[in-house]
């Protein structure tokens, strides 16, 4: 009888250890003023963002080339390929052009009508007239905080001229072996196609091209976890105009395979309108779903 509860409990505690080895992800947890979490798991990031009524979260799934984005408010999710995301972006994007344009008088539409028409059968390789490219210019300026316990490199970014971000990545972690132990070599190919796709769109209205998004300040953040930023407006420096955030803890953690998982309940929805949802422009229909 006691081999046979011996036996029982061994078998017990293998699958114990079973399940707990196969629903936990070895991961990074970071946690930062602005409210935002970012879980790291193998093959797995998530994002969540709960700030001044805002309850958004982002899961990535390398392995799957998915991208899901959840609101937690309105209990509602969308998931596509980064392609996907890129086309239900264009669709908002033109969906916001036909109702701007339709408060305008017939002339002025017509005008802007003729101009995007130009715009669009310009060579891919031509610049857009009003497509500023900004000249992003970075230097690494020796001051070495040690921020949420982690030692840093801080980095100002000049755009043309002028004083725009200032930055400071953890030099005591390399993030390359990081994402490579996590599996997540995927992810930077991921984000490329979808900054790809954002910087067209951009570019269809007339904006200015953020700085951000340049190759350089991109190789800059991939050296290892950003700690801490200050952006500046408009190339002032002042204090009343800078916008801060930064990293309170960033710790080794095990990480439930739960936390990547769409809560239940939720309803599936388009992505277009998840992007409706986020930058406030559900069009007097918030109450759709």
């Amino acid at each position: 009888m006691k081999i046979k509860k011996y036996l029982l409990l061994s078998f017990l505690l293998l699958v114990s250890f079973f399940l707990f080895t196969v629903t936990a992800y070895a991961g990074w947890v970071m946690e930062e003023t602005d409210g935002s979490t970012t879980y790291l798991g193998k093959g797995m990031i998530k994002a969540e963002h709960s700030n001044e009524g805002v309850n958004i979260a982002h899961i990535i799934d390398t392995n799957k080339n998915l991208i899901t984005m959840v609101d937690k408010n309105r209990k509602i999710y969308g998931s596509g390929t980064p392609d996907e995301y890129c086309k239900a972006l264009k669709a908002l994007v033109k969906e916001m052009q036909e109702q701007m344009l339709a408060g305008f008088p017939p002339e002025q539409r017509k005008m802007w009508e003729e101009q995007m028409k130009q715009a669009q059968q310009m060579p891919k390789s031509a610049p857009i007239e009003n497509m500023h490219k900004p000249v992003v210019s970075i230097k690494k300026t020796g001051s070495n905080d040690v921020i949420a316990g982690h030692k840093t490199d801080k980095y100002t970014v000049n755009v043309d001229g002028d004083k725009y971000h200032e930055i400071w990545i953890a030099s005591d972690i390399s993030m390359d072996d990081e994402m490579k132990k996590l599996r997540l070599d995927k992810f930077h190919l991921m984000m490329n196609r979808m900054e790809k796709c954002m910087n067209s769109s951009e570019e269809e209205m007339g904006m200015m091209a953020d700085p951000l998004d340049s190759p350089e300040y991109k190789k800059l953040t991939e050296k290892g976890f950003v700690m801490r930023e200050v952006n500046y407006t408009g190339g002032f420096s002042g204090p009343e105009d800078d916008e801060r955030k930064e990293v309170v803890s960033l710790e080794k953690k095990s990480i439930s395979a739960s936390e990547f998982k769409i809560p239940a309940g939720y309803k599936k929805v388009p992505i277009k309108e998840m992007f409706k949802g986020m930058m406030g422009a559900d069009m007097g229909r918030e109450d759709m779903y």
